[in-house]
């Protein structure tokens, strides 16, 4: 969060208060995907200790369903709705309003993958399994990101920042569906 912030920041003032804003309503996005990862986690756990592993299939595949559900119904009322929510942390006749849809058209649909990865991780966790989702999330974040941003902003100047976002989570995704 703090390398994204130092990023972020070196894009100006009004791109600085667009993402701060954006984070703010990405929290709530985010929220359905935490909460279904630990639920899923929860559940799994409980059926592999009672030696129903016919069911871990079953629950992921429902926690992935509900959650592609809840996250999707919540980025469409976001995008549909973000200059008023935008307004909410922005003021209404803010600068940093434009760059904040900006931001949120590139990138907010990124809690899709990422909500997926959480479901799965969720899963690979209930089976005692902890070190590979540390190191798929810790590559994500770091080496992916920050290297699609590095190799990106050349090209496309700062919204590499926010193309980082969708590309990193897919990798996670694919890392941690592998």
């Amino acid at each position: 969060g703090l390398v994204m912030v130092g990023l972020v920041n070196r894009e100006g003032l009004v791109t600085a208060a667009a993402y701060g804003a954006t984070l703010q309503l990405w929290n709530y996005v985010q929220m359905p995907a935490l909460a279904v990862g630990a639920a899923v986690s929860a559940m799994v756990a409980q059926n592999i200790g009672a030696h129903r592993w016919d069911r871990v299939s079953t629950i992921t595949i429902s926690g992935i369903t509900i959650n592609l559900i809840m996250t999707g119904v919540l980025i469409t009322l976001l995008l549909l709705f973000d200059r008023p929510a935008l307004g909410l942390f922005l003021g209404s006749e803010s600068p940093a309003i434009d760059v904040a849809r900006h931001i949120q058209l590139i990138a907010t649909w990124t809690f899709l993958p990422f909500g997926t990865t959480i479901v799965l991780i969720g899963t690979l966790r209930a089976n005692g399994s902890v070190v590979p989702p540390l190191i798929i999330l810790f590559l994500s974040m770091f080496p992916i990101r920050l290297g699609i941003y590095y190799f990106a902003y050349p090209a496309l100047g700062g919204d590499a920042i926010w193309w980082s976002f969708p590309l990193s989570s897919i990798t996670s995704l694919a890392m941690a569906w592998a």
